[in-house]
């Protein structure tokens, strides 16, 4: 028990120290200092994915990760609907059997104030969109491959994760407004506007932002609660990694 102890407490601070490290990066290039955001992002997701590991060791990729965001990472709107995305994916399907949840989305919609920062407490739940949702015989998906789950918040993020790590680039048209706090929604704004930067972008009726400070909380969050949850379960998370000499798993 005092290996194990001792093994959490190394793996939890090192990991933490990681962290730091990360948020503490500047380009040396002052020509390519918009990237700096960038660099952090794919080092936050990549901490992530290693920290995925230690609780879902048998799950594909994205079930690692997107379980990681709904369970460690104290966020509370992970399992909300993103309300653009569910209402860009109804506009792409105006089958009728679909009528009832547009309804119901623009509704919800309607309620947004154009011009602000809209946080995703505003976002409809999973349960109240799925009262809406056709049911069928078969599940009914108005877009073949994309899911009632496609457009939940950690799933989202799942694919912003993606154009990080294998595009380089963030999802959509980001502006961050805010470099820290909780993600937000910021919309095309009237002819006068608090914003008036935001004038020239072409932007969609809601762009979604998931901003710096966010990817280095959700980290933080993670480790704090797995670390609980290491010693409640007795967990070693070094088990779950080689450190042998050799790159090849088998060998070691």
């Amino acid at each position: 028990m005092k290996n194990l102890s001792s093994n959490i407490d190394v793996f939890v601070n090192l990991y933490q120290a990681r962290v730091e490290s990360i948020s503490t990066i500047k380009s040396s290039n002052p020509d390519v200092f918009v990237f700096d955001d960038i660099f952090k992002k794919v080092l936050y997701v990549a901490l992530l994915d290693s920290l995925s590991k230690t609780v879902f060791p048998n799950r594909n990729n994205r079930d690692r990760i997107v379980s990681l965001l709904q369970s460690f990472c104290d966020w509370k709107e992970a399992d909300k609907i993103s309300l653009p995305h569910l209402l860009r994916l109804l506009e792409k399907a105006p089958d009728p059997a679909f009528e009832e949840l547009r309804t119901f989305a623009f509704s919800q919609i309607d309620l947004w104030e154009r011009g602000k920062i809209i946080s995703l407490e505003q976002d409809p739940t999973a349960e109240s969109v799925k009262t809406h949702w056709p049911v069928e015989k078969e599940h009914r998906l108005p877009i073949e491959g994309v899911s009632m789950d496609s457009l939940k918040h950690a799933h989202l993020f799942y694919t912003y994760r993606n154009s990080l790590v294998h595009e380089f680039r963030h999802p959509g048209i980001p502006f961050e407004i805010r470099k820290d706090g909780l993600p937000y929604y910021i919309g095309r704004l009237p002819d006068s506007t608090e914003h008036p930067e935001l004038e020239s972008m072409m932007f969609s009726e809601w762009e979604l932002n998931y901003p710096l400070g966010f990817f280095k909380d959700l980290c933080l969050n993670a480790l704090r609660t797995l670390g609980d949850y290491y010693t409640r379960n007795r967990i070693d998370p070094m088990s779950f990694f080689d450190y042998g000499s050799y790159w090849l798993t088998e060998l070691n």
